[in-house]
């Protein structure tokens, strides 16, 4: 089946135009895609990752979620804007968050509120948490888990009045 035609097909499956769809496939691409073989990013499938964070313990969950959140956000965003700055970092969350599953993202005033629906497992919701929670640490962020399931994780980020995220 010749490119044109299963773009086709998918943008009519999401109900967008083919323009709208191109567009979203080469942003993702432009922000994200063309770091992921310099950045060490694997495809999994998601019950792979299923089965291995069924088998870690809880500690070891968290020291994953510390070690990643304190580096990779961080290193993403400079590699995908060259600058941190809380509007760099807001879109670098939505765009990696996405190769997780569904996110949805809304502005409540100087609060954004993210839902990462990944259908996973708890565990990795665990992971996900703590994940966010040194980013946010390392980044001078205010954030406040809401919601950790089974299959989705929910919170709500704030840049800390004043703060300057440039030179860390």
């Amino acid at each position: 089946m010749a490119t044109y035609d299963v773009l086709m097909r998918e943008a009519d499956r999401r109900g967008i135009s083919l323009n709208s769809l191109v567009n979203s496939v080469l942003k993702r691409y432009v922000a994200f895609e063309k770091y992921s073989d310099e950045i060490g990013f694997v495809p999994l499938y998601k019950g792979t990752i299923k089965r291995i964070f069924d088998k870690i313990d809880e500690k070891t969950i968290k020291q994953i979620g510390i070690d990643i959140g304190s580096t990779i956000p961080r290193d993403l965003t400079y590699l995908m804007f060259n600058k941190i700055e809380f509007t760099n970092i807001i879109s670098m969350i939505e765009i990696s968050s996405s190769r997780y599953g569904v996110v949805k993202h809304e502005i409540d005033g100087s609060k954004h509120i993210f839902t990462v629906y990944h259908g996973i497992c708890n565990r990795f919701s665990q992971y996900l948490a703590q994940l966010c929670v040194s980013m946010a640490d390392d980044l001078s962020l205010k954030l406040n888990v809401t919601v950790v399931d089974k299959n989705l994780i929910s919170f709500e980020i704030e840049e800390f009045a004043g703060n300057n995220n440039n030179g860390r």
